[in-house]
């Protein structure tokens, strides 16, 4: 999991479910302040039921937490952040997308600069039990 930033708004989960809720627990990424991003996607998906358009949500929800000019960056990024993976980056593009978001004053921003340099990598030393 920790190849990739799970930014996108939720999909899958049927709106008529809403009215049966209390509360919704989600699993957060290890990214405190991006894991928003998707969070309020999923409120927005009950509160607009049938009406629910993930892109739109994800957007407004980049918006929401980042402030516009980083929203316009992590939504230009998205597929780079999220399908592509660490592992398939070259080094190249990493130190590219690591200048960008270090240009913001965000603790959003640094935490795309934190998991580009590997600071949210899992090794098989945090897997191990003991």
């Amino acid at each position: 999991m920790s190849q990739h930033l799970h930014l996108r708004g939720f999909t899958g989960r049927p709106a008529a479910i809403g009215a049966h809720l209390s509360a919704h627990a989600v699993n957060p990424a290890s990214q405190p302040v991006l894991s928003r991003i998707p969070m309020l996607t999923l409120a927005e998906s009950y509160a607009r039921g049938e009406g629910y358009q993930y892109l739109a949500a994800f957007q407004r929800a980049c918006a929401d937490v980042l402030g516009e000019a980083l929203a316009r960056t992590v939504v230009a990024d998205l597929l780079t952040l999220q399908e592509t993976g660490l592992d398939r980056l070259s080094d190249e593009r990493k130190v590219r997308l690591v200048e960008r978001y270090a240009a913001f004053d965000h603790p959003a921003a640094r935490e795309v600069v934190d998991w580009l340099q590997g600071g949210y990598a899992i090794t098989g030393e945090a897997l191990q039990t003991q």
